[in-house]
C-alpha cells in the first residue's frame, strides 16, 4: 500500500463512527445500514399513560469494511467496546449511568445508548488487507426525551450539510 492510497483512505468522512466516549471506530466503507424501529401497543383498557413508556424498541445493524493496516486495532477496538458497554461504558462513567452504551452516527441517524448484540468478522482471500465487520446493535434508552432531542438536532445537522 502506498503513502498516497493511506491518505486516501482517510480524506473522506466515514459513512458510520461507533464510539463509546472514549474510544472511536470510523467505518468508512458501510456496505448495508438497516434501521427497525418496533413499536408495541398496550392491552386494550390499560390508562393511556403506560403506553408512553417503553412502547419501542430500536436496533441497528451494519455491514462494513475495515480497510488498511488498522483494521486490527479497529477490530479489537470494537471488541472492547462491545465488552465495555455492557457494563454501562465510558458514558456510562462521565454521566453517573444516566447514559450508558455506545453512540452510532450515521448520516442516517444518531442513536444513542446501544448495545452490541451481535459481532462477527470476515476475512477472505480475495480481499487481503480488508476484513468484514457485520455488527448488530439494540438500544437500551432510559426513559426521557433525551433521545427525541439527539435525533432533532442530528436531523437538523444533517439537512444543513445537504445544502453545503
Amino acid at each position: 500500500m502506498t503513502s498516497s492510497s493511506r491518505l486516501d483512505e482517510f480524506q473522506s468522512l466515514p459513512a458510520a463512527i461507533i464510539t463509546d466516549g472514549l474510544l472511536a471506530v470510523p467505518l468508512f466503507a458501510v456496505q448495508r445500514l438497516s434501521l427497525n424501529e418496533r413499536y408495541t401497543l398496550p392491552p386494550i383498557g390499560t390508562p393511556s399513560f403506560r403506553a408512553a413508556v417503553g412502547n419501542a424498541t430500536e436496533a441497528a445493524s451494519l455491514t462494513a469494511l475495515l480497510i488498511g493496516p488498522q483494521r486490527h486495532a479497529w477490530m479489537q477496538a470494537l471488541k472492547l467496546m462491545a465488552d465495555f458497554a455492557k457494563r454501562g461504558g465510558a458514558l456510562g462513567r462521565f454521566t453517573g449511568g444516566r447514559y450508558a452504551g455506545l453512540v452510532l452516527a450515521t448520516r442516517m441517524a444518531v442513536r444513542m445508548n446501544m448495545h452490541v448484540t451481535d459481532l462477527s468478522f470476515t476475512a477472505s482471500p480475495q480481499r487481503l488487507d480488508t476484513t468484514e465487520v457485520t455488527i448488530g446493535l439494540h438500544q437500551v434508552a432510559p426513559p426521557g426525551p433525551v433521545d427525541l432531542l439527539v435525533d432533532a438536532g442530528a436531523l437538523a445537522a444533517s439537512t444543513f450539510t445537504e445544502f453545503l
